[in-house]
């Protein structure tokens, strides 16, 4: 069991496996590589459930400072962290959906060029091209 709701589906932890790849999607934005912890996005204060999660690193999901380094340093290399507030971090990074929107399709992206499938069909969706 993982916090107040289901287990993660097979492909709920396929996907979160290839964070470790990914890295963190707001950390990805300004071209480093970090690694991610799971954050769950929410609707009305509830989980939207495990699709509806974010590769986040520590610093992103928790504030968690880097030895050696203070808050301030951490926000000047990596941008605010969700715990600063949400209108902080997502006048930075964008809305929840479009970090979602971003994470669904780095992951589909993997799944083609490491193991030339897409996952299920909602995944392989998001890669198809919009304007025909």
């Amino acid at each position: 069991m993982h916090g107040n709701g289901p287990a993660p589906t097979a492909w709920e932890s396929r996907r979160w496996s290839w964070w470790r790849e990914i890295g963190c999607v707001c950390c990805l934005q300004r071209w480093f590589y970090r690694w991610p912890e799971v954050h769950h996005l929410l609707s009305g204060g509830r989980r939207r459930g495990h699709g509806a999660t974010i590769p986040l690193c520590p610093w992103h999901h928790r504030a968690v400072i880097e030895e050696g380094a203070s808050a301030e340093t951490m926000r000047e290399m990596l941008g605010p962290s969700l715990a600063d507030g949400e209108p902080a971090f997502h006048a930075a990074f964008g809305d929840d959906d479009f970090l979602l929107s971003v994470t669904d399709r780095w992951v589909a992206m993997m799944e083609l060029t490491v193991v030339g499938g897409l996952g299920p069909p909602e995944i392989r969706e998001l890669l198809e091209c919009e304007d025909g």
